[in-house]
């Protein structure tokens, strides 16, 4: 886990909106594939092109799953 974005798995239902958010931000467009975070049924992954300091993910879980964690 990043140590900028913390994961409460019990809260995460896997709906793949952070996944959305990150691709629509990075790439310009809403595809789970182009995402740099992998939601995972055991977690949440990050690919290596993820940024050490970005967060967006977190802003969008609307269960509150991922969250801005300490820098």
């Amino acid at each position: 886990m990043k140590d900028n974005v913390l994961l409460d798995a019990r809260l995460c239902r896997q709906c793949l909106l952070c996944q959305l958010v990150c691709s629509l931000y990075y790439t310009g467009s809403c595809n789970v594939h182009a995402a740099r975070i992998k939601v995972a049924s055991e977690g949440v992954e990050f690919t290596p092109e993820c940024l050490p300091n970005c967060h967006i993910c977190a802003g969008y879980c609307p269960y509150g799953a991922l969250r801005e964690g300490s820098r």
